[in-house]
């Protein structure tokens, strides 16, 4: 399988299922991806490598209009994000299932933290984190700190 994203479109959760399965399938280069609280670690991380900013575009980024948009046209971004937001909440509700997320956890409510804490940092990955700008964010960061407040492990 080969994942095709539009850059310039941002994230989908066509693209993102592809990666994080309900089912346990493999994917060319990844091992079997079996464990709920794994393939929410997947969606996560893709979702902030898909939404970071590309340096060397020469066109519009999504990132540079995209908060304007939410304010400008909110209905029709809600729409556009709730193929992805059905996606992350069928992870969190597999977690959940698995005793994996805290108690009293509701997934909807996670997916929707989650998704929108990860495209934040991945909008704002562009400005370093140290005056040399050395060290930028990763997916695991961002993973780890998404990780800590809803998962038990």
């Amino acid at each position: 399988m080969k994942i095709i994203w539009p850059r310039c479109a941002g994230p989908s959760a066509d693209g993102l299922a592809v990666a994080a399965p309900s089912s346990p399938i493999a994917f060319p280069g990844a091992p079997y991806v079996v464990d709920s609280l794994d393939r929410l670690k997947v969606a996560v991380q893709l979702l902030f490598e898909l939404s970071r900013p590309e340096p060397v575009a020469r066109r519009p980024r999504f990132t540079d209009f995209a908060p304007q948009l939410l304010l400008t046209h909110p209905a029709e971004v809600k729409v556009a994000h709730e193929p992805l937001l059905t996606l992350f909440t069928e992870l969190m509700v597999d977690a959940d299932a698995a005793g994996q997320l805290r108690p009293g956890a509701k997934p909807r409510r996670l997916a929707a933290l989650t998704m929108q804490t990860v495209m934040f940092i991945a909008q704002s990955s562009g400005v370093p984190d140290d005056e040399d700008g050395a060290h930028p964010l990763t997916a695991d960061e961002v993973w780890d700190f998404c990780a800590r407040g809803f998962a038990r492990r």
